[in-house]
């Protein structure tokens, strides 16, 4: 072998070793970042209910991984909860390790008829997200939406045209 042949194959083998490094620590990072578990729960029971809830699963599953919901809502219910909507730490720790998640959304959404003396009879659709640690069983986020219109369904529209916009929000806080 010719003596440069050396000192080249050295030089290269140790020359792309950080890039190695970062390119395996990037393909090892994102199935770590993928393994946040997440279970959407709907405690009261309707069609708007879950089909927001679906929906909001959608967007987040590509971020998160998103348990099953029958599941999900199987070992929430267990816990008999008389007020789910308001949990103790304690409380929402047990639901959480029941449940098997990182965090867990409680999610309301509805549509009620309104009215304003300044204005006639209107529709309101709203969603109400709770965001809840289980290793401390703390609340750490939760947010309102709320969107008004003349016709029912297009108050509802609203509502699932900001799923996308919401699911980002939540993101970031978890």
């Amino acid at each position: 072998r010719r003596k440069g042949e050396k000192k080249q194959r050295f030089f290269y083998k140790f020359s792309f070793a950080p890039l190695r490094l970062c390119v395996f620590a990037l393909i090892f990072s994102f199935p770590v970042l993928a393994q946040t578990k997440i279970a959407v729960l709907t405690p009261e029971k309707s069609d708007l209910n879950q089909t927001f809830a679906e929906k909001l699963e959608s967007e987040f599953s590509d971020r998160f991984k998103v348990l099953n919901n029958s599941f999900a809502e199987s070992a929430f219910l267990s816990g008999a909860f008389e007020k789910p909507f308001n949990l103790t730490t304690d409380q929402a720790k047990n639901a959480g390790e029941a449940i098997g998640c990182n965090y867990f959304l409680l999610v309301k959404a509805n549509v009620q008829r309104r009215s304003a003396f300044k204005r006639d009879e209107y529709y309101e659709a709203y969603s109400v997200v709770y965001i809840v640690s289980v290793k401390t069983g703390k609340l750490v986020f939760w947010t309102l939406k709320s969107f008004d219109d003349d016709k029912s369904g297009e108050a509802e529209k609203k509502l699932f045209g900001s799923v996308k916009n919401l699911a980002g929000e939540i993101s970031e806080k978890i």
